[in-house]
């Protein structure tokens, strides 16, 4: 019995992290956006347009979402039709590395629209794992056209 019920709120607690979590970075994003003019809180709650919404903000096509989410769908199939028996190292590591170039693009287009080092803050952001990106809602810079 107390495995059930241990079970259950370990569950429950999982489930509400990841609700704090989606409700955070669409808090972070919208934030972003706001300085572009672009989105809103609403609209950056939804899981892929949000992506789409921050390539407007950097003024990239939108094709870039492609390339930031796609490599995980990758991973995951070739994953699920191995059945998870074995790790395709290649796929994994070819795909974790487009994705991360992606976001560092993607960041750093961000970051030189609003007068920052394209560098330093795409790179920054894809190894301090986002940190630079709370900087980048929570301060003071303007768009720059």
């Amino acid at each position: 019995m107390f495995t059930l019920v241990y079970g259950a709120f370990l569950f429950t607690m999982v489930i509400f992290i990841a609700f704090i979590v989606c409700f955070v970075s669409a808090f972070i994003f919208s934030r972003i956006g706001a300085k572009f003019k672009i989105g809103s809180f609403i609209e950056f709650l939804i899981p892929i347009y949000n992506v789409m919404l921050l390539c407007d903000c950097a003024k990239v096509t939108r094709w870039l979402t492609l390339c930031i989410l796609a490599p995980g769908v990758v991973v995951f199939a070739v994953n699920a039709i191995s059945l998870f028996s074995i790790i395709p190292f290649r796929i994994d590591l070819c795909s974790n590395v487009i994705a991360l170039v992606a976001c560092a693009y993607l960041w750093g287009r961000i970051a030189k629209r609003l007068g920052k080092n394209f560098y330093l803050w795409g790179i920054g952001t894809v190894v301090f794992m986002g940190i630079p990106t709370l900087i980048m809602a929570f301060d003071n810079s303007k768009v720059e056209e």
